[in-house]
């Protein structure tokens, strides 16, 4: 393992050094970022390698956490020396990500999770994606550097995102929804492709503490459509883990939009399942193509006059107060959010639904 190697023999690693051990191309990639207590993953056929690695004023607090952590490093996982919490992280923050919920998960059997958040605070991490243009190549460029300031504030996100399962098993709600972001689709050749762009958008925004429900609005319309074309590609899409990843999210980044959160979910679910009852798609995707705060509310009143009376049986005037609640706060600075957060509380809802109907729930846990 080309970045654990100790000391004493880190001279038969260098390529311009003289050693009795030959060089394979991976380890040749490898050794010059041979950083103790570097984190690494590899992605693109070994083509490209993502560092990580804590940075901060205080030694005293990185000594901290390396002696915490230290124990946790995995030798024999291919194409990384941590246990992959999720699927598909190549770039620095989702492999930032990965590493974080991976410690998370480890911690709990391990070292104490107070323990590890305490040895986190006054640490930040960088994060470099380097790559070259063939195996043989002796070129390396470094694609990005990332510098992720509040690690410690990423982890407390993390904590809050635990759930337990009926059965009394222990899963993430954060991490699910990350492991669910990857799009997957047939190939022309048989195979399967995998486009991680979404995943690298919301990682990059969590990160940040930016709004999310954007790009998670993009993955779950995604769904929608694949539940009419690749149904097989959606089969293990956590519904549940995005319904309950929001409201956390919101919480901990202390988002004002959390206070609309519950009118917000019981309008879109309602549609999602008048959607699926009345069969009429286009709601959700004149929700979605809305392009100012006059279209968003042309379409809820449409809604409304169409077929909420009919469909919500026994408790129209209920659903007349929560559109009308919403309608009340809907301006000019948070109608994207709205209609965003609507179109998945909607889809989530509609997926759902086609699912029972099929017999195949989803499974809330991995």
């Amino acid at each position: 393992n080309p970045l654990l190697v100790n000391v004493d023999k880190m001279s038969s690693f260098y390529s311009e050094l003289k050693g009795r051990y030959q060089l394979c191309q991976s380890c040749a990639f490898a050794a010059p970022f041979g950083l103790t207590q570097v984190w690494y993953s590899w992605g693109d056929q070994f083509l490209s390698l993502t560092l990580l690695w804590p940075v901060g004023a205080d030694l005293v607090a990185i000594d901290r956490f390396l002696r915490q952590t230290s124990g946790l490093h995995v030798g024999n996982n291919v194409g990384r020396n941590y246990e992959r919490a999720f699927g598909y992280a190549s770039g620095p923050t989702p492999c930032f990500l990965d590493l974080i919920c991976s410690l998370w998960n480890t911690s709990r059997m391990q070292i104490s999770t107070d323990a590890l958040i305490m040895a986190l605070a006054g640490v930040e991490f960088h994060a470099m994606q380097l790559s070259k243009p063939s195996k043989t190549s002796n070129v390396i460029s470094v694609d990005r550097y990332e510098i992720i300031p509040d690690p410690a504030g990423v982890l407390r996100l993390v904590q809050e995102c635990d759930q337990v399962s009926k059965q009394g098993r222990v899963w993430n709600s954060l991490a699910t929804v990350l492991n669910d972001m990857p799009i997957k689709r047939r190939a022309p050749d048989g195979g399967v492709q995998t486009d991680t762009r979404l995943l690298n958008e919301i990682s990059d925004a969590v990160v940040a503490r930016r709004p999310i429900e954007e790009v998670l609005e993009k993955r779950v319309y995604v769904a929608l459509d694949q539940l009419q074309t690749e149904s097989g590609m959606v089969r293990d899409f956590s519904t549940l883990a995005f319904r309950l990843l929001v409201p956390i999210y919101f919480k901990e980044v202390r988002d004002m939009t959390a206070d609309l959160l519950p009118a917000l979910q019981s309008v879109g679910e309602t549609v999602g399942e008048l959607i699926k009852a009345t069969g009429d798609r286009s709601i959700l995707y004149n929700l979605r193509n809305s392009r100012n705060v006059d279209d968003l509310l042309e379409v809820l009143s449409r809604v409304v006059v169409r077929h909420a009376d009919a469909f919500v049986e026994g408790k129209p005037e209920l659903w007349r107060n929560r559109v009308r609640e919403l309608a009340e706060v809907i301006d000019n600075g948070n109608w994207r959010r709205v209609r965003s957060l609507l179109g998945l509380y909607a889809g989530l809802k509609f997926i759902e639904v086609s699912r029972k109907e099929q017999g195949k729930e989803p499974v809330p846990s991995k």
